[in-house]
């Protein structure tokens, strides 16, 4: 298996930018599909879907914490168990909050700069 990997990874540098030159030829254009004009654009397309991401698996975790109490029905370990979900859950969207925030003053910090 190891084997076929280490092929794709020899084959793929070389097969990409050929297919691309027989496409150029053809009269096919490749359109990026991503708008951005500079790599802070990019990042910042990209640590937006993360946070999109990272918000859905906070609602799931949130509603599993939730599962975890009901399911419990007073067993003192269950409830400890649902406590520390429901804490770690808190904990975790506190941080996709935080790293949003620093996000957010880098990059008018950096729009000050220019």
């Amino acid at each position: 298996m190891k084997k076929i990997y280490k092929i794709a990874l020899f084959i793929l540098p070389i097969v990409i930018p050929v297919t691309s030159l027989f496409a150029a030829d053809v009269g096919i254009k490749l359109v990026s599909p991503i708008q951005a004009k500079s790599t802070a654009e990019v990042l910042k397309a990209f640590f937006d879907i993360l946070v999109q991401i990272g918000a859905v698996a906070v609602t799931l975790a949130v509603v599993y914490a939730g599962f975890l109490f009901v399911a419990a029905q007073g067993n003192p370990e269950k409830l400890n168990q649902a406590r520390k979900t429901l804490f770690y859950t808190i904990i975790g969207a506190l941080v996709l909050l935080g790293a949003q925030v620093i996000a957010g003053v880098i990059e008018s910090t950096i729009k000050e700069l220019q």
